[in-house]
């Protein structure tokens, strides 16, 4: 029978019995069936047991087992060790007394159920060991009263059972006084809870049991056992179970006997030297079992890292630990085999006693990492306490609570596992127990060095250590615990700070320390990762040089490195950490990864590559991060004439109409910009060599030409933290001087200095507001210079006038900025035409040469006459050259056709910043560019959309221009209001073009010089009024859009926004011809001949600018038909704040009047109004006036608050307030001071004013009608403005807003 019993032990369910040598390396998690989960349906019944003293079965089941298998595996555990499976007497939940061996506990299942589990676990991996008791049954009645013995199957017989036990006053807590024959046939508990003995002695008893177990096993595919109670069991029964029975099942013994000596406890598992001592006086030679729980470590690393007591003390001090352990590993042939724990149902759990959550992970550590199959209590994962006492107090149900991956400790014991694994995976089966270097540092601290791991140890103290590791200088070591790395040091020391948590540290090879991040070795390319304060990472490649910050024109200078951590996922992953995520490399693929704050994936790449000249980064989507039906977009490029914000790639070129930079962001929630080495030459005509294209697998693939390559990539969420980033990294645009927000004059064919004179002075008597006037060629040389050969005209001037439209400049510029208050600014070529200059040009080098491959041997504008600014010689001798005209009093730059290398608009416009700082070092820079690349909004240029024609399709292209240029890092974009050129120009073309241009950063008319002037009184009657009008807005949004260019500046916030950086819906997206100004107005420009608009609302209640009449609720679509020729389609979100100046006809001539707020209710709402001088660079010290609106919809108060660093002669003084809700309009009739801080209380009932609901778009109040005018004409007037707008509004009536 024993041998047809040792022939069929082997796998059930595809298991195999695994030997003490396999169980060294697994992880255990042990659990109480009743106690740990309750199945899909069941409900908790331990209430249903009152006659239970200890508690009754509360429904935990196999089932309830099998659902949670995830929960545990999630933690690493690859074994599960279940509580007595056997049926068991009334109230025996914990299963440890047996009634019945041939039945399951029916509270658990039935033996199909553990068959299922056995499956399933069997199936994840997961080893399966189960509890198994020899020593008794389980309780009848007090002792002192007649036993029945019929209950039990199948010891029915006193015959099977040791008598009464006459013993039983020395097991009551004096075990450890007892001889072993004493505890083999005594009773085990107390009161009603004896346990009846079983005499194994008998052959009846001993088969039975025998029978019983090996059939568990084999049924249920076990394979280990955790053995009972084993000192109360004879030592021959225990051998001939592992010899002759199971000799291939591991066998774990529960062996505690108080004030017995080590050696009592070793002898179950060692073989003697020789047939004495204990083993000969039991008559038993050689190993009785496996392994024994190791009750003696349990206890060391209790009396060592748990605090007790009041006020919390330690038992033991570390070097007694370490003496303690020696002790230990001194009394064991192979201690490697003994089962390591901090908790167990017996006893009370580490948390009750020491809640710091510090110490239970350094005990839980302790038993991981030193030799031993280590096992977790239930519960402990989720900080389960318990209550005093130990037993039936430690075994709570888990169910309550509950089963979350995110409680930190469950968090933390996975990673504790994973660490244990990846320790074992470097240690073979001849070290696997060796243990090298534990000592004791100090008073506090435990360490030792176990294979590739060095763990430390830690009472609750703060301290930094010289930890040894015998690893060489250097080495980069992270702690696979909390994932924080640090650097060896000479002498193989590793210094490291503690605070009662423990460390596990590996060493990781290929991968270094840098300053601000990490090198990864590659035996190719070397690449190395930089933590910037900026929030993004540099990713630098090289593929023959160290890598590392190429000196690039488009990245700001002198970036710090930010506070950044080194960390680990206990894998092949070390990143670099900062507040706004993290990049990893992977030091065994080389492969990389982006992280956001949370830890989410945003980004993986493969390794970079040389490929075809170029360095290579290939970006995709993480594996799980984002679902593939939610579609990627792309934005940030910026492009040229395509109808569409978003974009599949980018080839980096400046040309006209178009510019693409090497950069995009994504819906995924990340930002790259790609820098080469290559600045300065031509690549295929104006190109900068990198380039990215979009990919299937859902990123990106970056290709910079060079041996250098730099990557930034910037975790961002949203396009706010998108363009933030951004403008960081490449500078903010600086706020321009004030008068560029006003209205400006442009043309090519001014015909002298009365032609100017005559336009300027007929701005001014027709009220018209103009604050600057720009010239073409005209105003500094006779003629262009486009038919010039390469040599040049000795007759050009390129740095004089032309005495025709300036025979005296210094008297005219002042004239014109003291009596007519306007500035000027002059077109610049980025080239030579004098042939004197060109000659001293080329013999310096100092010109671009064209590529005869992409060029044709000649350069597009201007041939080999262009200079090459980015020599610093250059640059100087240009400044020299430019240097009168601002001692002249010229303004401004409007800088043309600079596309003769990537960067050449970038140099030409520092040559001319730097000359202003020179003569002006406060003064605010401005220049206007036909092209833009990062980093050139730094000097405060601005860019306009290139030579546009005139017609609707053009006028169409520049809300796309706007919106996606400034995505793409332009500051300032501007257009020639009008187009400059073309043949279909029309009264009300132009007159839709100045209603666009109103909400462009800046409004500015262009045209060419053989076409007539886009002045408004040259285009007829009606036109000339809508033109005046949307000029009239222009100036008074001044303090709007004034705020918002300082908001730009201080908070990297775009001026002008789409639908999209708002609103995440599918519409707001794709929605491309309306924008954002600020967060308060959304433009819907009419750009088509037939006077109509649909307009796209996205979610929220919607009014018309300066109307009560709430338009809509979105999201919806609502088609405007006939929109008059003098009207804007221009529309505010309620809970918005819009403040108006009055019309004034130049800037400098601010305030002009109050400033008049507008609330627009239905939520909260702020706005910050911010007033400077208008003129220096003062405010980037803190120079400003600020004053802070609040609209508190609950309250229907608005108040502001005012801060000031002085006060400015342009700031407003007064204050006039207007609520707009669906009601009505209510205009606050007193005029307030805004010279210091106040509030007001607004009614909350309006009544309807409709009349102002149908004002005129220049805004002019009805109580400001009636200050300004005076009985009878007043009421004409209002009468005459209602009667016209009430035909409007009959024949809006007739043709009515389409939703």
């Amino acid at each position: 029978l024993l041998w047809t019993m040792r022939l069929s032990v082997v796998g059930f369910f595809g298991a195999v019995a695994l030997n003490a040598a396999q169980w060294k390396r697994r992880t255990i998690y042990q659990l109480l069936t009743d106690r740990f989960a309750l199945a899909a349906g069941d409900r908790e019944t331990c209430a249903d047991n009152p006659e239970c003293t200890f508690g009754g079965f509360c429904g935990g089941t196999f089932r309830g087992i099998e659902d949670q298998l995830d929960y545990i595996q999630g933690m690493g555990f690859d074994a599960i060790w279940l509580s007595p499976v056997v049926q068991n007497t009334p109230c025996g939940y914990h299963g440890y007394w047996m009634q019945n061996l041939s039945a399951i506990e029916h509270h658990f299942g039935t033996a199909q159920d553990l068959e299922r589990l056995s499956k399933a676990a069997h199936d994840r991996g997961i080893a399966l060991m189960i509890d198994a008791i020899f020593n008794h049954m389980g309780p009848t009645f007090h002792y002192e009263h007649n036993l029945t013995y019929d209950m039990f199957f199948p010891f029915n017989d006193p015959a099977y059972f040791h008598g009464m036990p006459q013993y039983w006053e020395h097991l009551d807590g004096q075990d450890g006084e007892m001889d072993q024959h004493q505890r083999e046939v005594g009773w085990l508990g107390s009161g009603e809870s004896q346990l009846p003995d079983l005499a194994q002695e008998n052959p009846f008893v001993e088969s039975k049991l025998f029978e019983w177990i090996h059939d568990t096993v084999v049924r249920y595919g076990v394979d280990g056992l955790r053995l009972d109670a084993v000192p109360y069991v004879n030592k021959t029964f225990f051998q001939r179970l592992k010899t002759e029975i199971l000799p291939d099942t591991y066998m774990v013994g529960e062996v505690v006997v108080d004030k017995q000596p080590l050696s009592y406890m070793s002898s179950y598992i060692n073989t003697p030297p020789d047939a004495t001592g204990a083993a000969a006086a039991d008559h038993v030679v050689g190993p009785v079992i496996d392994a024994v729980l190791d009750y003696p470590l349990w206890a060391y690393i209790r009396q060592t890292f748990a605090q007790v007591g009041s006020p919390p003390t330690y038992q033991l001090t570390p070097q007694q630990f370490v003496d303690s352990w020696l002790a230990l590993n001194r009394s064991f042939s192979e201690i490697g085999v003994l089962a390591n724990f901090v908790d167990n149902h017996d006893q009370e759990r580490w948390l009750l006693r020491s809640p710091n959550l510090k110490t239970y992970k350094t005990g839980l550590v302790a038993a991981l990492f030193l030799p031993g199959v280590p096992i977790s209590y239930y519960g402990a994962e989720q900080g389960m306490k318990g209550t005093p006492f130990g037993g039936p107090a430690s075994r709570t149900p888990l169910w309550r609570h509950g089963f979350s991956k995110d409680a930190e400790l469950y968090e933390w014991t996975t990673k504790a596992v994973a660490a244990r694994k990846r320790m074992l995976a470097g240690l073979s089966e001849s070290n696997i127990d060796e243990v090298s270097e534990l000592q004791a540092l100090g008073d506090h601290v435990v360490t030792f060095r176990r294979g590739p791991t060095v763990v430390v140890l830690s009472q609750l103290v703060d301290a930094i250590l010289d930890v040894p590791t015998g690893w060489k200088k250097g080495t980069v070591a992270c702690d696979a615990l909390e994932h924080a790395c640090f650097v060896v040091q000479s002498g193989g020391k590793l210094q490291v700070q503690v605070s009662g948590a423990p460390l596990v540290m590996f060493a990781i090879d290929g991968v270094s320390v840098v300053e601000g991040g990490l090198r990864l070795h590659s035996p190719d390319i070397s690449v190395f990762v930089t933590a910037l304060a900026t929030g993004s990472f540099r990713l630098s490649a090289s593929s023959d040089a160290e890598p590392g910050g190429i000196d690039s024109p488009m990245i700001v200078q002198g970036l710090h490195v930010a506070n950044h951590t080194i960390e680990w996922n206990g894998d092949s992953e070390v990143s670099v950490r900062t507040a706004s995520g993290k990049l990893a490399v992977d030091v065994v693929t080389h492969s990389l990864a982006l992280y956001d704050q949370n830890g989410h994936p945003l980004a993986a790449a493969d390794p970079v590559v040389p490929s075809d000249g170029c360095l290579v980064l290939s970006l995709r989507r993480p594996f799980g991060a984002r679902a593939k039906s939610d579609p990627q977009r792309f934005y940030g490029s910026g492009q040229g004439t395509e109808m569409s914000l978003s974009v599949n790639g980018s080839v980096s070129q400046v040309d006209n109409r178009a510019f693409a930079v090497p950069y995009f962001w994504t819906t995924d929630g990340y930002s790259v910009l790609g820098v080469s080495e290559l600045n300065y030459q031509r690549f295929e005509h104006e190109r900068y060599p990198v380039n990215w294209t979009r990919t299937t697998e859902g990123g990106a693939e970056f290709r910079v030409r060079g041996r250098r390559a730099d990557w930034y990539l910037s975790p961002a969420a949203s396009r706010k933290s998108a363009q933030e980033a951004l403008w960081t990294l490449t500078g903010a645009p600086p706020v321009p001087p004030r008068y560029a927000f006003g209205f400006m004059v442009s043309r090519w064919g001014w015909q002298s200095s009365e032609d100017v004179h005559d336009v300027l002075q007929h701005f001014r008597s027709a009220k018209i507001p103009i604050d600057s006037w720009v010239s073409d060629f005209e105003w500094y040389t006779g003629h262009p210079d486009y038919g010039l050969p390469d040599t040049g005209d000795p007759g050009f001037t390129d740095f004089g006038y032309n005495k025709v439209l300036f025979p005296d400049p210094s008297s005219q510029l002042e004239d014109y900025h003291s009596n007519f208050g306007v500035r000027f600014g002059g077109i610049r070529k980025p080239r030579l035409g004098n042939a004197g200059l060109l000659d001293m040009a080329r013999a310096n080098n100092w010109l671009v040469r064209a590529d005869p491959q992409w060029d044709g041997g000649r350069i597009r504008d201007g041939g080999d006459r262009n200079l090459n600014f980015s020599i610093p010689e250059v640059r100087s001798w240009y400044q020299q050259q430019m240097a009168h005209y601002v001692d002249d009093g010229v303004d401004f730059w409007w800088n043309d056709e600079g596309e003769t290398a990537y960067f050449t608009t970038h140099h030409w416009t520092q040559a001319e910043f730097d000359l202003l700082r020179t003569r002006d070092p406060t003064g605010r820079f401005l220049a206007i560019n036909r092209d833009h690349t990062l980093g050139i909004q730094r000097f405060g240029a601005a860019v306009w959309t290139g030579d546009q024609h005139e017609g609707w399709e053009a006028l169409a292209a520049q809300a796309t221009y706007l919106v996606g240029w400034q995505q793409a890092g332009a500051g300032y974009v501007t257009c020639d209001t009008g187009g400059f050129k073309g043949e279909s120009e029309t009264p009300e073309l132009l007159a839709r073009w100045y209603q666009l241009s109103v909400f462009m950063s800046i409004m500015r008319i262009h045209s060419v010089d053989n076409e007539k002037p886009h002045f408004p009184w040259l285009w007829g009657h009606k036109a000339e009024v809508s033109m005046r009008k949307s000029i009239n807005l222009r100036y008074q949004l001044l303090p709007f859009l004034y705020s918002l260019a300082h908001q730009q500046y201080s908070e990297r916030e775009p001026v002008f926004r789409p639908l999209a950086y708002y609103h995440s819906d599918a519409r707001s997206e794709e929605v491309v011809d309306q924008w954002y100004v600020g967060q308060a107005l959304m433009v819907a420009p009419v750009m088509n001949p037939f006077n109509q608009r649909q307009v796209y609302f996205p979610p929220g209640t919607w009014y018309r600018f300066r109307s009560s009449q709430p338009v809509t609720r979105g999201p919806s679509t609502t088609v405007l038909y006939q929109v008059p020729l003098d009207e804007i389609p221009v529309f505010v979100p309620a809970g918005s704040i819009v403040p108006l100046g009055p019309v004034v006809q130049n800037v400098d001539s601010l305030p002009g009047g109050e400033l008049e707020v507008h609330v627009y209710s239905g939520r909260d709402a702020t706005f910050r109004l911010v007033e400077d001088d208008g003129a220096t660079t003062g405010y980037q010290q803190g120079a400003v006036s600020t004053t802070e609106f609040v609209w508190d919809e609950a309250a229907f108060i608005l108040s502001w608050t005012r801060k000031s660093s002085g006060e400015f002669p342009t700031s407003f003084a007064a204050l006039r307030v207007v609520v707009f809700t669906p009601d009505g309009r209510y205009s606050e009739p007193r005029l307030l001071s805004l010279l210091s801080s106040g509030s007001l209380q607004l009614p909350r009932v309006v009544h309807k004013q409709f009349h102002q609901d149908h004002q005129s778009d220049e805004g002019v109040a009805i109580s400001e009608i009636f200050a300004a005018f005076a009985g009878v004409v007043v009421v004409l007037s209002f009468v005459l403005a209602w009667r016209s707008k009430r035909r409007h509004f009959e024949h809006s009536a007739a043709e009515p807003l389409l939703a």
